[in-house]
């Protein structure tokens, strides 16, 4: 199993009309086969939002349908947001 595929799940999971979700490296780290690598905590760029990327954490939450747009690596926590919609009967949906 790739180690971000239950981090996607988990998003995956979230309600449709839930548009924001607020996630600390410790609810990620209990998604994960194993913790958030250090570079996750030291580093910025690890939360990026890159398409197409070789990042697979950033898959994952894309794949989802969700971006970061918001994080501290000094109180451990990221905010995604959903991005991904589609439209039925002339009205946008969120998936």
């Amino acid at each position: 199993m790739p180690k971000y595929l239950s981090l996607q799940n988990h998003l995956n999971s979230i309600p449709a009309h839930v548009n924001d979700v607020t996630l600390t490296f410790g609810d990620i780290n209990n998604l994960l086969p194993s913790p958030l690598p250090p570079s996750a905590h030291e580093y910025d760029w690890w939360w990026a939002n890159e398409s197409p990327t070789r990042h697979v954490q950033a898959v994952a939450w894309m794949a989802a349908g969700f971006i970061v747009v918001e994080f501290s690596r000094e109180k451990k926590w990221v905010h995604f947001r959903r991005i991904s919609t589609t439209v039925q009967s002339g009205k946008e949906v969120k998936k």
